[in-house]
């Protein structure tokens, strides 16, 4: 008598996913990220024969040219900003709902309640999708690929229905954004990888996904951030307008909502939805952004300097994000009360904030726009100048080198890189007892008024 095999169980495990867009303390966990570059050093061959080393140069070779390809085809998304649209017929029904099948249509998985966001215009939605792994396009490679499966990837996807927005946003604002938004290509900007249309009713945009919130929640939940975090987050902020200034290409809107944090713990500057690029260098009459984070010229309704409006709103950026607090009331106020309070500039520090802070800020939040810093010169301020790098998790090998000691160089240099990361991991440990446990034992710090001082 045959028995037969009962067949196999699969268990399917459902795991609540808690990841939001709101920011979290697990933001100062920072965790080593691993070390491609090391598993590279340690695939390099031992030869059989240890004074061939003609042989050893030739493996030793073609084992960087097979990294060299593989890297090359790990590019998932095109570097050129992609356009897709899909159009139906008009058959009486109802249209699909935008978070679901539409973008599944587009290939996106998502679900009515991921909402990370909205604004006046839009809703922002957290989509996955299942991406091919990547495989070597090398023909002469003869090297073995293990075979690989499809990872999900998650991405941010910005939903505007047409019909809802304004004829100014529809035909001014939104083309804007999406053409200034193509051009963009830096470490601390959000990136955009895919604009997708279904029936000029929704638009979709597809951008990168930051998992830990945005630099306005950290501050609501925990106060003002740590002197070593918010210099390394403003600065990398500044950066990031500095290289969109040199486009020619003004935000428009920077404020602590719009800094978002990624999974390894850096800052991206997101929305361009007023983004303007200047040519010619004329001043604009289209008065937009956050109030709160208006210049004064805006506020008075006058023509000004896009590049000039964005160096106020950084100042405004990083008052909140080292005081915890806004630089200048709004609450109800009228707008000649508001422009009163910039003109005075009468600014409250807690006594924890530095010298070099207070002197950023003086110097940003100048009241007549001819007088404020080019974001140029805000670089030069000691505040974003000395503020710490995040170090980096990956040396860059050189192609040039085929002797048999480049194995030894590499090595050296991984073993400088890991130790500049544990120092930087021992400030980091210093710096979360403060901000894990905000002065509980501690009296409440003493707020002062402290006279604006000349920007040098």
């Amino acid at each position: 008598m045959t028995h037969r095999k009962a067949p196999s169980r699969r268990t399917h495990h459902h795991a609540k996913d808690n990841n939001n867009h709101v920011g979290c303390l697990a933001a100062l966990n920072f965790k080593r990220a691993p070390n491609h570059h090391h598993a590279a050093v340690s695939a390099l061959p031992t030869p059989r024969h240890p004074y061939n080393l003609r042989q050893t140069v030739q493996r030793t070779a073609r084992i960087e040219r097979h990294a060299a390809a593989v890297a090359a085809a790990r590019i998932e998304q095109p570097s050129v900003v992609q356009t897709r649209t899909i159009t139906t017929p008009p058959d009486g029904r109802r249209s699909p709902s935008p978070t679901t099948t539409v973008l599944k249509t587009f290939g996106y998985n998502t679900r009515s309640d991921l909402i990370l966001g909205s604004g006046h215009f839009s809703k922002v939605y957290r989509a996955t999708k299942r991406v091919a792994p990547a495989v070597c396009t090398n023909p002469t490679c003869t090297e073995y690929h293990p075979p690989a499966q499809a990872k999900t990837e998650y991405f941010a996807v910005k939903v505007i229905r047409m019909d809802h927005v304004g004829s100014d946003y529809r035909l001014k604002f939104l083309p804007r954004e999406l053409e200034c938004w193509k051009k963009l290509e830096h470490p601390n900007l959000c990136k955009l990888f895919e604009i997708l249309r279904f029936n000029d009713m929704y638009v979709f945009m597809v951008m990168e996904f930051c998992p830990m919130g945005d630099v306005l929640s950290h501050v609501q939940k925990n106060g003002a951030l740590p002197d070593l975090i918010g210099r390394r987050w403003m600065k990398e902020v500044v950066d990031a307008v500095s290289y969109m200034h040199s486009m020619g290409i003004a935000h428009r809107d920077i404020k602590a909502e719009n800094c978002l944090i990624t999974a390894d713990h850096r800052v991206k500057l997101a929305d361009f939805g007023f983004a303007i690029e200047v040519t010619n260098g004329s001043y604009s009459r289209t008065y937009c952004g956050s109030r709160t984070y208006s210049s004064p010229e805006i506020l008075s309704g006058i023509p000004y300097d896009v590049f000039k409006a964005d160096v106020w709103s950084l100042g405004c950026l990083v008052y909140v994000a080292m005081t915890g607090t806004m630089p200048f009331r709004e609450d109800g106020q009228p707008t000649p009360s508001m422009v009163e309070q910039q003109r005075r500039r009468t600014l409250r520090y807690p006594s924890f904030v530095g010298e070099d802070v207070i002197h950023a800020i003086d110097c940003l939040l100048q009241f007549n726009q001819a007088a404020r810093p080019t974001i140029d010169r805000v670089r030069e301020l000691p505040f974003f100048a000395d503020a710490p790098q995040m170090p980096s998790t990956s040396t860059t090998p050189n192609s040039s080198m085929t002797s048999v000691f480049s194995a030894t160089q590499q090595q050296q240099q991984l073993q400088a890189v890991q130790q500049q990361q544990l120092q930087y991991a021992v400030q980091q440990q210093q710096q979360q007892v403060r901000f894990l446990f905000p002065r509980q034992h501690q009296a409440p710090p003493q707020i002062f008024t402290k006279v604006p001082m000349a920007c040098k």
